[in-house]
């Protein structure tokens, strides 16, 4: 079983890039790392390599795709369709 160990990063789709932005910077001290239109939850995982992590989710029937010459990165879909991704460390 893929054990995640917390979530790496999450794209939040908004209606007023300004108000979000100056709410997560300026109330929660975040910091913005990006701004374009992405659509995903990305994970940590505990321990496994790529391909061992690619064959699992692949044995449970889910179609596993990468990032071309990034091998520490997998993206499937859940059963609703949203796009997730395993973050190899």
């Amino acid at each position: 079983m893929i054990q995640a160990t917390g979530i790496d990063h999450l794209v939040l789709h908004v209606t007023d890039v300004q108000r979000a932005k100056k709410f997560y910077t300026e109330i929660l001290g975040m910091k913005v790392y990006r701004e374009n239109d992405l659509n995903h939850l990305a994970l940590n995982v505990a321990t496994g390599i790529y391909e061992a992590l690619k064959a699992d989710l692949e044995n449970h029937g889910v179609a596993v795709t990468g990032r071309p010459g990034e091998d520490r990165c997998i993206y499937f879909q859940d059963p609703d369709g949203h796009r997730l991704q395993l973050m190899v460390r």
